[in-house]
């Protein structure tokens, strides 16, 4: 009896370890200082939940960036856009989350970056499921 809720215990552990699986930190966007998209890269598995944060420096007027991604690797479509608020512009970073919008190869989309000295951006993304 004892073996038996052990290992019941053992595994709604690992049934719950399973439920909020998440990848390392993936950057999308490094330093870049021009529009377009980015390398795609592919995760581990098809995640569903998404947060990405845009750091800037040089104190752009305007940052726009999009999350892309795809099932098959081949193409990619937008799965949300982010445009900085002024809040965010005076931070230097920006953070915004996907929820439910599966995907398994994911790139950063650097969409309208305007004004400021020498802005760069880097864009950090995680996915859960």
């Amino acid at each position: 009896m004892k073996f038996k809720i052990i290992l019941i215990c053992i595994l709604i552990l690992l049934i719950s370890i399973q439920a909020a699986i998440a990848i390392a930190p993936t950057i999308l966007l490094s330093a870049v200082t021009s529009t377009g998209a980015g390398i795609g890269k592919t995760v581990k598995e098809t995640f569903k939940d998404w947060t990405c944060q845009v750091n800037i420096t040089g104190s752009p007027t305007i940052v726009t960036v999009g999350l892309e991604g795809n099932l098959d690797g081949t193409i990619y479509t937008s799965m949300d856009t982010y445009i900085f608020t002024a809040a965010d512009l005076s931070a230097g970073q920006g953070v915004f989350s996907i929820i439910g919008q599966p995907a398994n190869s994911i790139r950063g989309n650097l969409i309208t970056f305007t004004g400021g000295t020498s802005p760069t951006l880097t864009m950090i993304c995680v996915g859960v499921n």
